[in-house]
């Protein structure tokens, strides 16, 4: 009876150690997007177009690589529009990058009121990332939310 108890115990750890082995795909950790500057478009005449900065910075020990991003920027608390970095674009290990992201502003006629407002040109945001990473055949996507302030006098400062 006491051989029975110990394979039985011998099972039931080797049956944790090899689910707890198992590899689960969470995408990689220590990613931050940030939001760093935001231009008009001068060849926009509508303002429609403006160019949004954004700052990825890799918290890793390894470099990674991603075949695009798009990002949502809300500012106040308004969404503001869509852009997106359409290039494949890496991050050194623990470093940073910043890429421009072409940015479809929903209501012009707003984001120039934000960015003129009261003579304060730091504006709250919040921003939605998605990574896109093609490892092998895999597709990956990885979303990242990110808030702070905007300093809009960029935007202002172009014709």
């Amino acid at each position: 009876m006491k051989k029975s108890w110990f394979y039985l115990v011998i099972l039931a750890l080797s049956a944790f150690a090899l689910v707890s082995c198992r590899s689960t795909d969470v995408g990689a950790g220590g990613i931050t997007v940030k939001a760093t500057e935001l231009k008009a478009d001068p060849a926009a005449t509508d303002g429609r177009t403006a160019t949004l900065t954004v700052q990825f910075t890799n918290e890793n020990l390894f470099a990674l690589g991603y075949t695009r991003s798009t990002h949502k920027l809300y500012l106040a608390g308004t969404l503001i529009g869509q852009g997106e970095v359409k290039k494949p674009f890496g991050i050194p290990a623990l470093n940073a990058v910043s890429h421009p992201a072409t940015l479809e502003v929903r209501d012009p006629a707003y984001l120039r009121q934000l960015a003129g407002g009261s003579g304060a040109n730091a504006v709250p945001y919040r921003m939605e990332t998605v990574l896109y990473q093609t490892v092998y055949e895999d597709d990956h996507v990885i979303k990242i939310q990110s808030d702070g302030t905007l300093d809009l006098s960029a935007f202002t400062a172009t014709p």
